[in-house]
This record gives structure tokens, C-alpha cells and sequence, in this order.
């Protein structure tokens, strides 16, 4: 489902206030880089979103650019297929930011708490 910039504003703040764990995956379309990260969501659009990790947050982060960026949402059941079997059971739902002017995608898991 898509969001507009404004829905996704809304969603990452509030992941943000209350502090909501998430796994931040970045996997380039050529599949010769992929990181990923889990802790909380730091900083607030519309400039750049965080994500700051739970045991060294001043040191390992991951961040982008909100401005320009589009974004979907869904639940884990909805996840790209390359991503299906690494998410089912961690993960309650999922943003994929679509950055400006490239084919490169951020997803933003928030951290299954059961």
C-alpha cells in the first residue's frame, strides 16, 4: 500500500516516540551489497531518519533523506520475496522507503515483541 509523505511522516515519528524497535535492511538491486541493523528510529522528517543501534547507538547507525523518497506499507505477509523468509515471525509490519531518482530500497521492519 502506498503512503503519501505525510502518512509516513506520521508513522516513523510515532515509531520514533515511543521508541519502537526496528530492523533497518538495505539491499542493492545488484545483490553484491546488503546491510542491515536493528535498533530505534532517531531524528524526524522531513530531513533524515535514523536508525540508531540498541548496543552502540553513537556509532552504528544507518540513515536517509526523507525529502524526495516514497513510501509503501504492509504487514510482513506483504514483503518482497527475496525478503519473505527473513521476515515472517520477526516482524510485525514493514515501510519501504523508495529513494529519489534510483532503483535502491530502505525497509524499515518494526520488531516483532511477542
Amino acid at each position: 500500500m502506498r503512503l503519501s509523505a505525510d502518512e509516513a511522516k506520521e508513522l516513523l515519528n510515532k515509531w520514533a516516540s515511543e521508541k519502537i524497535p526496528v530492523r533497518a535492511v538495505f539491499v542493492a538491486r545488484s545483490g553484491h551489497v546488503a546491510s542491515a541493523l536493528s535498533g530505534t528510529l532517531w531524528g524526524v522528517p522531513p530531513q533524515r531518519v535514523a536508525v540508531k543501534s540498541f548496543s552502540n547507538p553513537d556509532e552504528d547507525f544507518m540513515y536517509f533523506q526523507f525529502t524526495g523518497c516514497a513510501f509503501e506499507y504492509g504487514d510482513t505477509r506483504e514483503a518482497p520475496a527475496t525478503l519473505q523468509e527473513y521476515a515472517t515471525g520477526k516482524y510485525v509490519s514493514v515501510v519501504t522507503v523508495l529513494l529519489p531518482d534510483s532503483l535502491e530500497r530502505v525497509y524499515l521492519f518494526e520488531l516483532n515483541n511477542d
